[in-house]
C-alpha cells in the first residue's frame, strides 16, 4: 500500500498530450483501475473504432475547450502564444472550476485529459486549490505520426485523408515545442511517461506513474488485462 500524503487539497491528476494517438486513453483505463474517478461513463465519450475500450474524455470539457479555444480547437491548427494560452486561463478558470464539481462532485482524487495541455492554462490559476499532478505522455514520433495517419485514413475529413507523412510529422513536432514552452512557463509537477515504456516495461513504468501520483498501484494482473500490446507495431503508411 502506497502512503498517501495529507496535503489538504483535492487532488487532480492531468493527463497531457501535445496530439493524440499518444497513449492517454491507456493511462486513464489504469487511473481508473486505481480507484481514481475520471468521470461518470454516460458523461465521457464513448468507445469507438480505433478506441474499443474507451476515449476517458469529458463531453462537457471538449464542449468547453471548443467554446474557449475556438480559434485552435479541435482543428489542424497552429499552436497558440503563451500570452494566448494564460489570457485564455485567466478569463475561464472559474468556469473551468465550476465543470470539475459538476462532473466530479467531491470525489477525489480525479483524472482528466488535457488535449494538447489546453485545460492546463485553466489548472494554473486554481493551482492554490487544487494538488495537481501532469503526467506528460510521449511516444516514438514515427509511430505517433502513423498512427494519427490511420486513423485520419479511416474516418477523417477530405483533407485529413490526403495529408502526408511530412505535414503532420512537421505539425507533430509544432505541438511538440508548444509543449515544451509550456512546461518550462507553467509550474506544474509533471512525470514523463513514454507509451513504448508502458507497453515494453510495463511494471517498472506503472509503479512509477503511481509512486508519483501517491496512488495504490493496480495489481499486475490487473494492468496486463487492460493494456492492448498488439499496439505496439502496425503497418507502415508512405
Amino acid at each position: 500500500m502506497v502512503n498517501i500524503k495529507k496535503t489538504g487539497k483535492n487532488k487532480i491528476i492531468v493527463v497531457a498530450y501535445p496530439l493524440g494517438r499518444i497513449g492517454s486513453s491507456a493511462v486513464m483505463g489504469l487511473l481508473q483501475l486505481s480507484g481514481v474517478n475520471v468521470g461518470v461513463e454516460t458523461r465521457l465519450i464513448g468507445p469507438g473504432i480505433i478506441n474499443p475500450k474507451g476515449f476517458f474524455e469529458l463531453k462537457s470539457q471538449q464542449q468547453f475547450l471548443e467554446r474557449t479555444f475556438k480559434d485552435i480547437y479541435p482543428g489542424v491548427s497552429d499552436p497558440p502564444s503563451m500570452e494566448y494560452i494564460d489570457r485564455v486561463g485567466k478569463m475561464y478558470h472559474s468556469d473551468y472550476d465550476g465543470l470539475i464539481h459538476s462532473e466530479f462532485g467531491n470525489r477525489f482524487p480525479i483524472a482528466v485529459k488535457s488535449q494538447r495541455f489546453l485545460t492546463l492554462s485553466f489548472l494554473y490559476h486554481l493551482k492554490e486549490k487544487y494538488d495537481i499532478r501532469v503526467l506528460v505522455m510521449q511516444r516514438n514520433v514515427e509511430r505517433q505520426v502513423q498512427s494519427i495517419l490511420r486513423v485520419w485514413r479511416k474516418k477523417g475529413d477530405s483533407f485529413k485523408k490526403e495529408v502526408s507523412v511530412r505535414f503532420v510529422l512537421s505539425w507533430l513536432q509544432e505541438w511538440q515545442e508548444f509543449a515544451t514552452r509550456f512546461i518550462n512557463a507553467f509550474d506544474f509537477r509533471y512525470h514523463y511517461v513514454s507509451f513504448e515504456a508502458i507497453m515494453e516495461e510495463t511494471k517498472k513504468t506503472t509503479g512509477e506513474i503511481f509512486r508519483f501520483i501517491e496512488e495504490t498501484c493496480p495489481t499486475f494482473e490487473e494492468i496486463d488485462q487492460w493494456l492492448d500490446h498488439l499496439l505496439v507495431n502496425r503497418r507502415v503508411i508512405k
